[in-house]
């Protein structure tokens, strides 16, 4: 499916999506939805005074990786680095590794050109990646901890 508005206004599977929420229905995203869903329950049972406990579920990540195009500019891409050993170990066994069949389909992937199995992913696209990782962290505690702390004395910012 095409939800991936490219620089071309056109839609594109592709597997990193910032998206400009304006562009997006109801103006947000699931994830989002959920937070201010979150933070409206914790308000209104602290308004009554009541001992409780609300786990709120988080739908994403998953294929694409959509998120507010406005978080690339917390995470400037000259500020990634890439991995410290980005490479495939040498010895590592063939059934360790996962070719990533299914972002392979996907047309911003498909468009490197990467050789199946083994080959690499070029480097500025695995700095996208990481910038992508830093986006859709963003709001936890810190980098991929799914974690994140609400109060009802907070408000949700995007």
């Amino acid at each position: 499916m095409k939800t991936c508005k490219g620089k071309d206004g056109e839609l594109h599977a592709n597997l990193v999506c910032p998206v400009d929420l304006s562009d997006v229905p109801e103006g947000t995203l699931p994830d989002i939805q959920s937070t201010e869903e979150a933070i409206r329950l914790l308000k209104l049972e602290k308004q009554l005074n009541s001992s409780f406990f609300l786990a709120v579920g988080y739908h994403k990540p998953h294929i694409p990786f959509r998120f507010p195009k406005d978080f690339l500019k917390l995470y400037p891409i000259e500020n990634i680095s890439l991995a410290p050993d980005p490479d495939i170990p040498r010895n590592l066994p063939p059934v360790a590794y996962n070719p990533w069949t299914d972002i392979r389909k996907r047309e911003d992937v498909q468009a490197l050109n990467i050789s199946f199995p083994y080959g690499p992913i070029p480097e500025h696209f695995q700095v996208c990646l990481r910038q992508m990782l830093h986006c859709h962290s963003h709001g936890a505690s810190r980098p991929h901890d799914n974690t994140l702390p609400l109060s009802a004395d907070m408000e949700h910012r995007a």
